[in-house]
């Protein structure tokens, strides 16, 4: 097929004429008796369930009878378990009898509300996308866990479905409904409710679906690019049941009826579905309480199903000229949006957020005589199928405008004498097919062909066609008269533009095509995506929100029907829409089932909404509302609910909170009421583990005000055994006149530094004095009030940024634009204590993930508040700062957004009100989850004009050194790196207020080619100077090759010292230990290494010198001469006759070995005089089957130490001690958790975070983590 289809399921409700005479139709008619699951619960194999079915099952008889002999008419299927309800053929006049009837409750006309849509490939760009791994065991994750996919069918010939390695569940039967010729192992039922002759798909939505919640691992391809695809719980059953009829004559695709949804949810949950997905939304005209789906559904999860559903794709609306473009200064956001029955309390309501992974290659353009717009320096595009799509890298190749050289732009006829020889010819998009335009061009010798489109992106014409990127199909017969060997390149007209203007302007133009894969911002909200709340009830929804743009799925293999997503391959890489977030998030809840089995289907939910990640703002769009905020930077709890699913918190989850978010729904406040008037709401967090739990409950308001206000009934610490519970009151106090939402977060720290969020809204109006209809102009602006209503924060009072203009006004103003107090900065505290992170990493791309981890310890008797602010190498803040409570002797773990950019470096500082500790860790992940190197940086609060780098690798073809330099200051200061005996050189793009600098030395500063030889090792090393202002800077060496990937960094200082102390050597086994040292003196230095072992006995010591300005880095071994190192060296003390400076680096070397180990660490030599008697080690969790942490005590004076040894959880509780005696020299090395004999708290419980060492003498300390593997290290010295 041409253009790649995708599809998603949209709300409509279909409306017919009404009849002049009476007809039959069919009706939903609800009967009296509760359904089976509403009285059973969960226990529907037990003594009530079979007690209640008779019940069901003899009123419906009765009914029955009265419709077949009263009114002539026929009851078609009937269900029981979900909804007491039957499905009536009658005509339309006899309803009332039926009504008249005692064990009647409603009748309902079964009408198709829900249809499928295929707008949203004209909504979103034409980017591939490949969902890549989620960091999820695949094989097994979701294992014996039942998904039922209720939608267009599902189709198992597609490979995601084959069941090979699958076992059909022991027990398990679907009865005599199920069609056994369209089931497997692996899709186990397939039941059909629509008016198709079977439950295979014929559409392909079914499929895509099923695919994106259980598919199992399979490799594809694209072009000449494999990759793996797998859904989120690929080890779990399908379920099949198809709802969706054939086509539906109002619109010529798939529908699904009331009853049909009715049915397929009976039976999915009469069959132990443990998941049920529905992808389909309609617009909700009723309240939830009145929903014949929506009761369905609540019974259902009352019987122990899980049930997700798509929020819809509503979120926006835009109105277009008579051309039908967009007229995107019309653009508003959509709220209340969420399509019905996602408005079902007890449902996991899932929004959609962007991907950050894109399929598409990146094309860039370049120019000897101008330069290229940033836009043209990184741009996607699309290919022909016949040439470009297999071709790889083309490129670069000047460009040329067939339309400044005579020839018509659209290039559909013979370019006649016109030469294009080694050119690419630029051609418009329209009036003949692509083929032919890249004939007509390699005839006139053109060496390749871009094609542009001449549509606007994010728009359609009344024809069908759209803006941005489509991939141009040649493989119809049409094409066959005009063979091509050149490629052809598809790109948007925004480029386009830019490209022609270039060339009118007489620039170069040169084009190249096939770089490497492009990285976008994730995370955020997709403008599509609907948000609340609830348009009838003012419920808060959605819930959660998942990826749900630009994926890549599975297709139906069928080709029977030409509105399909059908695909040669038998995947769609282009898939976008609530319709795929949502069984994506299926799939997730698969895994918290499989994790949790004993809980509830609330109890699940409230599993997986409490650890969402909400930290950021999750609103973004292409047409300028980026970021969207109501409070400091935060989104509103109506665009994704508890925030975006992160599996990785719900896998460590210890509580969970029901329900998973507080909703007042609209409370009508009337004139004559009272101040002061108070309502509450009640959450149950429940002990989810084995161990006992402490809580600390806080709250985040985002619409708080004079009018409206929320409170917590009680702020004090909550302690829960194994499975206990407790009751959260949350209290609203209001008084009229009120026109205000109510918005915000409640929170809770666990003791293990998990964090828990439970969103909360209200919508308060006192509709007498403040009615919607309202046009008056109160504040006077020019915009009267019902107008600016949409904007669902506090519209007349309220002024979150405090910028003197209200939010309703700045929101209103210019729709098009980011609202000012959205770009207003954030308000920093003004805590005058600092610490200075020297790094911070993001990176999110088909390979790698890497993270920056803070760890912060409050080490005082009493709480400490801290933020920590987050900038780019630009000296932009790019994450909100919030503000944490750390109690006395607490800790806390503050993350670094890979989501705000995908690709970022940076720094950080830690602001406090006490003095705290901080610690940075940078891991690089595969994108298996698995870490496999980490570099550990302890925060510092020193600023200098002079730090020495002290050493630069000179295998340079082995090792590469990186530079980070920050200036923290508000003024602007510039830098130089100085080599050794070289010439000072600036550090580039470096030196404005709150800016850093992150460079390779060799590459970056000296082209690759630095000054001195790698035989003259002293001009390798150097220092960072900077005029006025004191900087901070870092460094890492690196390694990566077949058989290595290490790194370790280390922070840099200007001193130097005559007794520094190199506290660990380790030269056993595959380790090995190197040292550093540094003369910066002027003058040969005589140094001394005196070694220990563990038990302080001092070993044979060498004395060497060091010229002027020398650098010796070698392993520790080679200090002695050959055969005179001394066995059992476990420390070193090095004194010199004049101030030096050096650092070590331990690690593996297993190149020769088969494990590939390669853990690398570095840290700091650490003068004698920098001995304390209270040190922290800032991480210290227990040793697992993953992970183990150690601490060093070293007591390198020469009196005894009594040290004392406190582990504290998250909230500073104390949770473990021991007691050490260090005599003159001793040096301990303890596993935290470990059972040797020099180990600590094998017995204590595994919520330890951090530890304190006091001595009452001063002593030297670090710290070590890394993985059970040996494939990742980091290392810090203990902080004073």
């Amino acid at each position: 097929m041409g253009m790649r289809k995708f599809l998603v399921m949209v709300l409509a409700i279909g409306f017919s004429a009404t009849l002049a005479q009476a007809a039959v139709k069919d009706y939903i008619v609800v009967l009296q008796k509760a359904p089976i699951a509403k009285v059973a619960k969960a226990d529907l194999h037990g003594k009530t369930a079979s007690l209640q079915k008779k019940i069901v099952m003899d009123e419906q008889a009765k009914v029955r009878t009265f419709v077949e002999k009263e009114l002539k008419g026929k009851v078609k299927t009937s269900v029981a378990l979900v909804l007491n309800a039957m499905l009536v053929s009658m005509d339309e006049a006899d309803v009332s009898k039926l009504l008249s009837q005692p064990d009647v409750v409603r009748v309902v006309e079964n009408k198709i509300r829900y249809h499928l849509n295929l707008d949203m490939a004209d909504r979103v760009s034409g980017m591939n996308v490949l969902r890549e791994h989620l960091d999820m065991v695949p094989s097994d994750t979701g294992k014996g866990i039942k998904i039922g996919i209720l939608d267009t069918g599902i189709d198992i010939t597609n490979p995601m479905f084959d069941d090979t390695g699958y076992t059909y569940p022991e027990g398990f039967d679907p009865g005599a409904a199920s069609d056994s010729s369209l089931t497997n192992n692996k899709v186990i039922v397939a039941k059909n409710f629509g008016d198709d002759n079977n439950a295979n798909d014929h559409f392909g939505h079914g499929t895509a679906g099923a695919s994106a919640a259980a598919g199992r691992e399979v490799d594809m391809s694209w072009g000449n690019f494999s990759f793996t695809l797998k859904g989120s719980a690929p080890g779990a059953y399908l379920g099949n049941y198809k709802i969706f009829n054939h086509n539906d004559p109002q619109t010529g695709q798939p529908g699904a009826s009331n009853f049909a949804i009715i049915a397929g949810i009976n039976a999915a949950a009469a069959d132990g579905m443990d998941i049920i997905n529905l992808s389909l939304g309609g617009t909700a005209t009723q309240s939830a309480a009145d929903d014949l789906e929506v009761q369905a559904i609540e019974t259902a999860v009352q019987g122990g199903t899980v049930v997700c559903i798509s929020s819809g794709n509503e979120g926006y609306t835009v109105d277009t000229n008579a051309d039908g473009f967009a007229k995107w200064e019309t653009f508003k956001l959509a709220e209340s949006s969420v399509s019905t029955p996602g408005i079902a309390p007890s449902a996991v309501t899932v929004g959609a957020v962007e991907n950050g992974r894109t399929l598409r290659l990146v094309g860039a353009v370049s120019s000897g005589s101008t330069t290229v717009p940033e836009s043209l320096q990184d741009f996607t595009y699309g290919v022909d199928t016949r040439v470009a799509q297999t071709l790889g890298q083309f490129g670069p190749y000047p460009v040329v405008n067939i339309e400044n050289l005579g020839v018509a732009a659209e290039g559909c006829d013979s370019f006649g004498s016109v030469d294009l020889t080694g050119k690419i010819a630029l051609i418009k998009r329209g009036t003949c097919y692509f083929c032919q335009k890249i004939y007509n061009a390699e005839q006139a010798g053109a060496i390749g062909v871009i094609v542009y489109n001449y549509i606007p992106d994010g728009t359609t014409l009344p024809n069908g066609q759209s803006g941005g990127i489509l991939n141009m199909d040649m493989t119809g017969i049409d094409c066959a008269p005009y063979p091509n060997t050149i490629p052809g390149y598809f790109i948007r007209l925004e480029e386009a533009n830019q490209i022609i203007q270039m060339l009118q302007n007489g620039d170069d133009v040169q084009a190249f095509f096939g770089g490497t894969y492009p990285d976008q911002t994730s995370g955020y909200k997709s403008t599509f995506s609907s948000y609340g709340p609830t348009s009838i009830d003012y419920n808060l929804k959605p819930d959660v929100a998942a990826i749900g743009n630009q994926l890549t799925l599975a297709t139906q293999t069928n080709n029977d029907d030409d509105n399909t997503m059908y695909d040669e391959s038998g995947f769609t890489v282009l898939a976008a829409g609530t319709s795929f977030s949502s069984p994506l998030t299926a799939g997730y809840m698969a895994v918290v089932k499989q994790l949790f089995p004993a809980l509830t289907a609330p109890e699940l939910k409230g599993v997986l909404c409490s650890t969402a990640d909400f930290t950021q703002n999750y609103f973004q769009t292409e047409r300028g509302l980026d970021y969207l905020s109501f409070h400091s930077g935060l989104a509103s709890t109506v665009f994704t609910g508890s925030g975006r699913v992160d599996m990785a918190r719900a896998m460590n989850a210890k509580i969970t909170v029901v329900p998973n978010s507080i909703g007042f729904g609209k409370v009508d406040v009337s004139a004559a009421t009272k101040a002061g008037t108070t309502v509450s709401a009640d959450v149950t967090v429940k002990n989810i583990s084995n161990v006992d739990i402490t809580l600390v409950p806080s709250m985040i308001k985002l619409v708080d005000n004079s009018q409206v206000t929320a409170s917590l009934a009680s702020t004090a610490d909550i302690s829960l055994a194994a499975g206990e519970s407790a009751t959260v009151t949350l209290n609203v106090t209001y008084q009229a006149p009120v026109y205000s939402d109510l918005q915000g977060y409640i929170q809770f720290y666990d003791n293990y530094g998990n964090n828990y969020t439970v969103p909360y809204y209200g919508r308060f109006r006192d509709e007498a004095d403040l009615p919607v209809s309202n046009l008056s102009d109160d504040d006077a602006d020019g915009v009267q009030k019902s107008d600016e209503l949409y904007v669902h924060s506090d519209p007349f009072v309220a002024d979150t940024d405090n910028d003197g203009t209200n939010d309703g006004d700045e929101l209103n103003a210019t729709p098009s634009t980011d609202p000012a107090n959205a770009t207003d900065s954030p308000t920093i505290p003004s805590y005058v204590n600092k610490i200075y992170v020297p790094l911070t990493v993001t990176d999110f791309d088909r390979e790698i993930e890497v993270l920056t981890d803070i760890y912060v310890v409050n080490p005082n008797s009493s709480v400490a508040k801290v933020a920590v602010l987050f900038y780019n190498k630009e000296g932009e803040l790019v994450q909100t700062p919030l503000t944490r409570s750390l109690e006395a002797n607490g800790w806390r773990l503050f993350p670094a957004d890979n989501n705000l950019d995908p690709s970022d470096q940076g720094w950080a500082v830690v602001m406090s009100n006490r003095q705290v500790k901080a610690f940075t860790n940078i891991q690089q992940l595969y994108a298996s989850g698995e870490v496999e190197l980490a570099v550990g940086i302890p925060g510092t609060s020193s600023l200098s004009t002079n730090l020495y780098v002290p050493h630069i690798a000179e295998q340079t073809e082995q090792w590469d050194t990186m530079l980070s330099v920050v200036n923290p200051g508000d003024d602007t200061l510039a830098a130089q790196f100085t080599p050794q005996g070289g010439t000072a050189l600036d550090i580039p793009d470096f030196g404005s207020s709150h800016s850093s600098n992150m460079l390779d030395v060799i590459g970056d500063l000296y082209n690759g080619s630095y000054p001195f030889s790698p035989s003259e090792p002293s001009h390798w090393w150097g220092q960072v100077s900077s005029t006025g202002a004191g900087v901070l800077g870092m460094e890492i060496f690196s390694q990566e090759n077949a058989n290595l990937n290490q790194a370790a960094g280390l922070l840099l200082n200007g001193d130097s010292s005559t007794e520094i102390i190199i506290p660990h050597v380790e030269t056993s086994w595959l380790w090995w230990t190197g040292i550093a040292l540094n003369n910066p003196n002027a003058s040969t230095v005589t140094v001394t290494f005196t070694p220990y072992d563990d038990s302080g006995t001092a070993l044979t010591a060498v004395t060497f010198t060091m010229a002027a300005g020398e650098k010796l880095a070698k392993l520790v071994q080679s200090f002695w001469a050959d055969g005179e190192y001394p066995d059992g060296v476990r420390w070193i003390k090095i004194t010199s006759d004049a101030g030096i400076t050096g650092y070590e680096l331990f690690g593996i070397d297993s190149s020769h070995d088969a494990s590939s180990k390669d853990a690398l660490a570095g840290i700091e030599a650490l003068p004698s005089s920098g001995a304390g008697t209270t040190l922290v080690y800032p991480y210290t969790p227990k040793v697992t089957s993953r992970v183990w942490s150690g601490i060093v005590l070293l007591n390198a004076g020469s009196g005894i130490a009594n040290v004392t040894i406190n582990g504290y959880n998250a909230l500073g509780e104390q949770v473990a001690h021991t007691t050490k005696l260090l005599g003159a020299g001793r040096r301990v090395v303890s596993v935290v958790g470990g059972t040797g004999a020099d180990d600590i708290f094998s017995s204590s419980s595994d919520d330890i975070r951090w530890i304190k060492a006091t001595s009452d003498v001063p002593i030297l300390g670090f710290e070590l983590f890394g993985g059970q593997n040996f494939m990742y290290l980091s290392g810090v010295n203990a902080l004073q």
